[in-house]
């Protein structure tokens, strides 16, 4: 049962950049698990962005790094799903942890394999765990300047305030 759901998860999320999934029989306030995608290669922005240190952990616009902006979005409150390479793991913890997300679940992948086999992971991750809660993808490396309006609209797809995790 869990596979249909993650393959609807990969099927929802193609051509978008955001997928909310809603089952529209919760009536309860269902949890929002926001899903970082925090790989790439660091060559569009060479010679700030490498390999070795891509754009989404750099400093470019605003307080912090993109990728610290994305874990944040929602409020420190939320625990996100990071997946993340080997390469950038280290990276990723540390981030996460100079703004206060410490409960964050980062999940390695062995080797890169692009945006949809990542959000399957995260899916078949969520399915297992928490199969009540909506999926939130974002990318690591996305500048978004109205935190509020964001916030807002995710609120609206998903029908209720977010409720943080305990």
């Amino acid at each position: 049962m869990r596979l249909p759901f993650c393959l609807m998860v990969l099927l929802a999320f193609l051509g978008t950049d955001v997928c909310f999934l809603n089952w529209k029989s919760l009536t309860v306030m269902a949890e929002v698990t926001p899903v970082i995608l925090c790989g790439g290669s660091g060559e569009r922005l060479w010679p700030l962005s490498r390999k070795s240190y891509p754009k989404q952990f750099l400093s470019l616009i605003s307080e912090g790094s993109l990728f610290q902006q994305a874990a944040t979005r929602l409020g420190n409150e939320i625990s996100p799903i990071v997946i993340t390479g080997e390469d950038y793991r280290f990276i990723a913890h540390q981030q996460l942890m100079e703004v206060g997300v410490v409960a964050a679940e980062v999940i390695i992948e062995p080797e890169g394999k692009n945006t949809g086999p990542a959000i399957l992971t995260a899916a078949c991750h969520i399915a297992s765990n928490e199969p009540n809660s909506i999926m939130l993808v974002m990318p690591s490396d996305h500048y978004i300047p109205d935190v509020k309006a964001f916030n807002d609209m995710v609120e609206e797809r998903v029908g209720s305030p977010i409720r943080h995790k305990t």
